[in-house]
């Protein structure tokens, strides 16, 4: 009678065990169905991106042709085209204000110590110009002088580098999100195969 109890008593622990087991099992079922949803929604979503953007890829995630890139690139070379351009057949306005009483010679002197580190007072000293000359000159080479400023506001157009950079900037985002996509992909089909 011992025997028996005690093998109803594996018996019991064994059945029990295999629900603990059917269950985990089941859970392990869900939990990859839940993943093959989540992979199935990321390759749609990162498709409708591609889509969007007009790109072309092989079965490995390299881009073959991005036409949405290469519109935007041709719309910035474009305008930056045409503001230098622009910029080059710009008419020149007056200088404002009176004309500098200081030869070329001085004038390149006093950018030449300015450079070098010498104080604006040390520069005018050196070279017996006035000190609101001194600054007006080195104002003028620095292109910081009210005569500069005015006419680069009245005619100048700057030409468009920022969009290029956050263009350059967003397609290396894009590509590197791309690739850890294909990467978690693979990962994830792996996943499955064990």
């Amino acid at each position: 009678m011992d025997e028996v109890e005690t093998l109803r008593a594996q018996l019991a622990e064994r059945d029990k065990r295999i629900a603990e087991l059917r269950a985990e099992l089941s859970e392990e079922r869900k939990l990859i169905g839940e993943l093959r949803e989540w992979i199935q929604e990321r390759k749609e979503w990162a498709e409708r991106l591609d889509e969007g953007w007009e790109i072309t890829r092989t079965d490995h995630g390299q881009i073959i042709s991005e036409q949405g890139w290469n519109i935007a690139r041709e719309y910035i070379a474009k305008y930056n085209e045409l503001a230098k351009r622009w910029n080059r057949h710009a008419i020149m306005v007056q200088p404002v204000g009176r004309p500098i009483q200081a030869s070329a010679a001085q004038e390149t002197q006093v950018v030449k110590l300015r450079r070098k580190g010498a104080s604006l007072r040390a520069i005018a000293a050196e070279t017996s110009l006035g000190l609101k000359t001194v600054r007006t000159i080195i104002a003028h080479a620095e292109r910081t002088d009210r005569g500069t400023q005015r006419r680069a506001a009245v005619l100048r157009v700057d030409v468009a580098r920022q969009p290029l950079v956050r263009l350059e900037a967003r397609r290396k985002t894009r590509d590197i999100v791309r690739r850890q996509m294909v990467e978690l992909n693979e990962r994830a089909k792996q996943l499955l195969k064990e």
